[in-house]
C-alpha cells in the first residue's frame, strides 16, 4: 500500500499521533468531516470536467441541418429591409 508516498509505518504513525492529539472521542468526527470534504472535491472536480469536456465536444462537432437552417433564417430575419 502506497498512499501518497506514505507507507504502512508511517501511516501507522500519523494515526497513532493523531489519536493522541485529538482524543479517540473527536477523532470520528474529524475523518467523518474530512471525507465530506474529499467527497465534495472530487464532485465539484467532477463537475468542471463534465463542463468542459461538453464545451470541448460542442466546438469540435459540426453544425446539424437544423442548426444551419436556424442560423440562415435568423440571418434573413436580421437582413435590413429596403
Amino acid at each position: 500500500m502506497n498512499f501518497f508516498n506514505i507507507g504502512p509505518m508511517e501511516l501507522i504513525v500519523i494515526l497513532t499521533v493523531a489519536l493522541f492529539v485529538f482524543g479517540p472521542q473527536k477523532l470520528p468526527g474529524i475523518a467523518r468531516d474530512l471525507g465530506r470534504t474529499v467527497r465534495e472535491f472530487q464532485a465539484a472536480a467532477q463537475t468542471i470536467t463534465n463542463q468542459v469536456v461538453t464545451e470541448i465536444e460542442a466546438e469540435a462537432s459540426p453544425p446539424t441541418p437544423t442548426q444551419l437552417s436556424e442560423a440562415a433564417a435568423a440571418d434573413v430575419d436580421a437582413a435590413p429591409q429596403e
